[in-house]
């Protein structure tokens, strides 16, 4: 479905922002990535597309930042979790690696982790992407 695109691309267009240097610790990325994720989340939830809605972002320590997202418009028994693993998966994997947007983030190494569930707040899928698995 072209659902998948349009939100990886929403949301590597609308939280690309870049963090400044190279070689900082971790408390020192983990502030940025935490300052960051207070500004975006004044913005939220936001739609993107008509099947997803982004609800919140989450900054956790370790340099990792987790996308937490809603399938919406959807009958919940209709959503197969290991189906929507295999087609949205390398969607967002993709957009970690080429978007230029989240350059400055794959300089710092940040692990990026996007969290799905229902309407219902059932999980479906939890995505993660350590720098080893975009480079």
């Amino acid at each position: 479905m072209n659902y998948k695109r349009v939100f990886a691309a929403a949301v590597f267009a609308i939280f690309g922002i870049g963090l400044m240097s190279c070689g900082q610790s971790d408390k020192s990325v983990d502030n940025e990535l935490a300052q960051m994720v207070l500004e975006e989340n004044k913005d939220l939830p936001t739609t993107l597309g008509d099947k997803t809605r982004l609800d919140s972002i989450t900054a956790l320590p370790g340099r990792k930042i987790q996308y937490n997202c809603t399938i919406i418009n959807t009958r919940i028994n209709m959503i197969h979790a290991e189906s929507f693993k295999k087609l949205v998966g390398p969607t967002l994997l993709l957009g970690v690696k080429r978007d230029p947007s989240l350059e400055s983030y794959r300089r710092k190494k940040v692990t990026f982790i996007y969290n799905y569930q229902n309407e219902a707040g059932e999980e479906i899928a939890v995505f993660e992407y350590t720098p080893e698995d975009y480079k």
